[in-house]
């Protein structure tokens, strides 16, 4: 079967759910965080899209917006955690982690994980 390019990409679909479930109740910016990190491993360009959630990221905390959750029974919080332990490929372990600490309010701890990540993925080139 042909992919779907345009409705279900393979890269949103490298977890148990596509990251728009996940994506859809959070504001832009931190939907964008979530976004990049989830599709990172899969699109084929890791880096870029890790810099791009480097960039919304950093600036959820340079205008003081709230980060993520520590209310892990909000489903959409839940539902990312759960699928940030699914994420495999290069790099995955920086990324799934980055994912939690984001969701989970801990902004520039996640921040840390990325610029991990974004090395480790450098470094295999």
């Amino acid at each position: 079967m042909a992919e779907d390019k345009i409705n279900h990409p393979s890269h949103y679909k490298g977890s148990k759910v596509e990251a728009w479930d996940c994506v859809r109740a959070f504001d832009f910016f931190t939907g964008n965080v979530v976004k990049y990190l989830m599709r990172a491993p899969y699109k084929g360009n890791a880096v870029d899209d890790l810099k791009k959630a480097r960039w919304y990221l950093i600036w959820l905390l340079e205008h003081n917006y709230p980060i993520g959750s520590r209310d892990l029974y909000r489903e959409e919080y839940r539902m990312t955690r759960e699928n940030a332990n699914a994420i495999c490929g290069p790099g995955a372990g920086e990324i799934s982690k980055a994912i939690k600490l984001f969701v989970s309010g801990y902004g520039e701890e996640a921040l840390a994980a990325i610029d991990k990540a974004i090395d480790e993925q450098e470094s295999e080139k």
